[in-house]
């Protein structure tokens, strides 16, 4: 069947009419916090809020997250609550569990149910559950340079850089980088306090260059990493060895 141009009209204005529905269906009620960027740790309780931008007269609200997008699937935070306010700018809250499902593709949706047409709201960007990622320095007795740093935090999908400053350190030559999977405090060794024990999980080592030498290491973009913890301490070489401060690690976002 061909469209006659009455028709294509017809056709075009009822399009037309859909997506401006679904235009304004989205824009009477809107996320305001979280609204992306946000690091959400498992069993803290997040206050979620939400305003009215076009008044109706809302008979209850409806709460979900997503861990996989802005496109769901959504799954129940809190169903029928109160109505609230009804007056534009009011702000609606909602304490809010946080679960142990860690993503970095997590979005937040509410609905506004009315007795006509409801209406939704999405927040505007990605927020995460899951742990922050850290490096806390830590000195033991306090013998070791302070000379180990964190670049740039461990959260995974990342390139993570530490820094090793060797410019009191006469005559470096190499210097080392350790990731053990417990923290310790001794023995006292020549070349100063051991600060790590248990399993070795990770060691790297780079010719030394200038004063500072950085360390560069890729952490697996794996949502299971994020809570991991690790240990790590710095060595620099060349004249007599000398271990640093050492840095405790946790994965995350």
């Amino acid at each position: 069947m061909s469209l006659s141009r009455s028709m294509f009209c017809k056709f075009s204005k009822a399009t037309a009419a859909l997506v401006l529905l679904a235009a304004s269906a989205s824009a009477h009620t809107d996320i305001v916090s979280p609204n992306g960027g946000e690091v959400l740790a498992p069993g803290s309780t997040f206050t979620v809020e939400w305003t009215i931008l076009v008044q109706h007269n809302q008979t209850s609200w409806d709460l979900w997250y997503s861990t996989t997008g802005a496109s769901g699937p959504w799954i129940p935070i809190a169903t029928n609550l109160a109505p609230g306010s009804p007056a534009v700018g009011s702000i609606h809250s909602y304490a809010w569990t946080v679960p142990n499902t860690p993503s970095n593709d997590v979005y937040v949706r509410v609905r506004m149910n009315n007795p006509g047409p409801d209406y939704y709201g999405v927040s505007d960007a990605a927020l995460a559950i899951g742990d922050a990622a850290q490096a806390t320095l830590r000195n033991g007795t306090g013998i070791n340079p302070v000379v180990f740093s964190s670049v740039t935090p461990p959260a995974i999908g990342t390139t993570w850089v530490t820094s090793v400053d060797h410019s009191g350190h006469p005559g470096a030559t190499a210097t080392y980088l350790l990731v053990y999977s417990a923290p310790a405090t001794g023995p006292v060794l020549r070349a100063g306090e051991l600060l790590v024990s248990g399993t070795k999980l990770f060691a790297e080592s780079m010719a030394s260059s200038g004063t500072v030498d950085l360390h560069s290491n890729t952490i697996p973009n794996d949502v299971s990493l994020v809570g991991a913890v690790g240990y790590a301490q710095a060595a620099i070489f060349g004249g007599a060895a000398e271990l640093t401060n050492a840095l405790d690690l946790t994965l995350g976002f």
